[in-house]
């Protein structure tokens, strides 16, 4: 990590930044306000061909994107040769992957919790875990846990944005799941 940040700091390295364009999610979208919803009957493939005419360098896939939706959107972005990212949600990260899927965001989508078993109780070398990476690695697919994000919301970011977005600045199911991760944040500390 310091020969990175060396590189970083003396200009030699530059990070890689690709815009992705609006979330393609189902209907209703998880964040409307930045999603294109997506039915059936929607010509997916057009709507990829616009984004990526329009610039893009690759697409993402939102929690309410079912199976159809990511299969239609992967293999559009495949005829272009774009990748494509999710954030699992109605597609579970092993179907995502099977479906082709680029890149798996955010470290709680991942499918390998029993319901009864939380990231503190369950083990790295478990044999769900163990066939994930292998899905991973079958798929060539990258993994970004977003733990920064996650870290932000579970200490200190909720109040600052229960502060700036007022309960119905959202969508319930929204406000719904912020409250529940922030309240168990403040729980345990």
């Amino acid at each position: 990590l310091t020969a990175r940040q060396q590189r970083l700091d003396d200009g030699s390295s530059r990070p890689i930044i690709k815009t992705l364009g609006p979330l393609l999610d189902g209907d209703p979208p998880h964040w409307p306000h930045a999603a294109c919803p997506l039915t059936e009957n929607d010509d997916v493939e057009a709507v990829v061909d616009r984004l990526i005419e329009q610039g893009v360098e690759g697409l993402k896939t939102y929690v309410n994107a079912q199976s159809w939706l990511v299969e239609r959107v992967v293999n559009r972005a495949r005829y272009h040769g774009k990748r494509v990212s999710c954030h699992s949600g109605a597609t579970p990260t092993s179907t995502a992957l099977d479906l082709g899927m680029g890149c798996i965001e955010h470290a709680f989508c991942l499918d390998v919790l029993a319901p009864d078993e939380s990231w503190s109780t369950i083990s790295a070398d478990s044999e769900r875990v163990s066939q994930l990476i292998d899905r991973f690695l079958n798929a060539g697919a990258w993994f970004c846990p977003t733990l920064a994000v996650m870290e932000a919301v579970q200490h200190g970011w909720g109040p600052l944005f229960w502060a700036t977005y007022p309960d119905d600045s959202y969508p319930k199911h929204v406000s719904d799941w912020l409250k529940m991760v922030i309240d168990g944040a403040q729980s345990r500390t």
